[in-house]
């Protein structure tokens, strides 16, 4: 029972944070090209992929899972909530970006746009002298599909710091 309250606690203080980040972090695009939109019929539609943690080689059924909610869904935009890897490897930065390639596979065959929020897991397993933070791990992402997360305030702690916004459909 008391880890349950804890838990809905955590939940309640990380989403304030996010409240609070979202708020304080200036846009980062503008609407002239290339920028998220709401469809003509006034929707815009989101799908959520979280707590993979799995390593290369990605398990088909992750990627088969993705491939079959992207379908059925018709996403406008995903956004992975972190804890997406797992790498126990000493050839992390090789093994990392061969993991995000794989579970990005989906999206980047859809063609779809795509922003990473980092979860407390991403980096805890990391071999110092590679891939250690989080702003390497960005990096990563960035240079695969269209990857809409930036790192907009230096000031914030954590990489990624940054507004998406969608625009209307006029």
């Amino acid at each position: 029972v008391m880890g349950k309250k804890i838990e809905k606690l955590m939940a309640a203080v990380l989403a304030l944070i996010m409240l609070a980040t979202f708020c304080a972090v200036p846009m980062t695009a503008s609407a002239e090209d290339g920028n998220l939109k709401f469809g003509d019929d006034g929707k815009f539609k989101i799908v959520i992929f979280s707590d993979v943690q799995d390593q290369y080689p990605v398990h088909q059924r992750v990627i088969r899972i993705m491939e079959q909610a992207i379908e059925r869904e018709n996403p406008d935009f995903i956004v992975f909530t972190g804890d997406m890897t797992e790498i126990n490897t000493k050839d992390v930065n090789v093994d990392y970006r061969r993991t995000v390639e794989q579970i990005l596979a989906p999206v980047v065959e859809a063609g779809l746009p795509y922003s990473i929020v980092f979860g407390n897991h991403d980096n805890q397993n990391y071999v110092s002298g590679t891939v250690t933070d989080r702003d390497a791990m960005l990096a990563v992402w960035q240079s695969i599909g269209d990857c809409r997360t930036v790192d907009a305030n230096q000031a914030l702690s954590g990489a990624g710091t940054c507004k998406i916004p969608v625009y209307s459909s006029n």
